[in-house]
């Protein structure tokens, strides 16, 4: 790109020196360094949104085995679903804003025990420097 023989270059200008950390989310491995941008997570606005759509259905007399029909599924998704609609309004919010911890993923929000106490919620999902 430069119309340089790579061997013209100086070593030096080929050295970046910062800290960074490593963040697994799912499969992949981000490098996150410096200030990290705020990109919301559509997937897990998504799963909200529905745990708080199927919630109200649940509070309005509609059974979980109704809304897991609807969607091709037993109750066992829904119910695990459905606890998103329980999370802190802070939580909600900064996921809403893509402030959500880099390696929060919809499969960890709904394979981690999710504590009713929202002060405990903002630890074990690790929003703690983000709240």
């Amino acid at each position: 790109m430069l119309g340089l023989e790579p061997d013209a270059l100086a070593d030096e200008a080929l050295l970046v020196e910062t800290g960074f950390a490593l963040r697994r989310r799912g499969v992949e491995v981000k490098i996150v360094t410096g200030a990290v941008e705020q990109v919301p997570d559509q997937t897990l606005i998504n799963a909200i949104a529905k745990a708080h759509q199927w919630l109200r259905e649940i509070r309005q007399g509609t059974s979980m085995g109704a809304i897991g029909r609807r969607h091709g599924w037993t109750n066992s998704p829904i119910k695990q679903r459905v606890r998103l609609a329980l999370l802190s309004p802070a939580i909600t919010a900064a996921i809403l804003e893509g402030r959500q911890p880099p390696e929060l993923t919809l499969h960890k929000l709904l394979q981690t025990p999710i504590p009713l106490d929202w002060d405990r919620q903002v630890a074990v999902l690790g929003f703690t420097d983000v709240i």
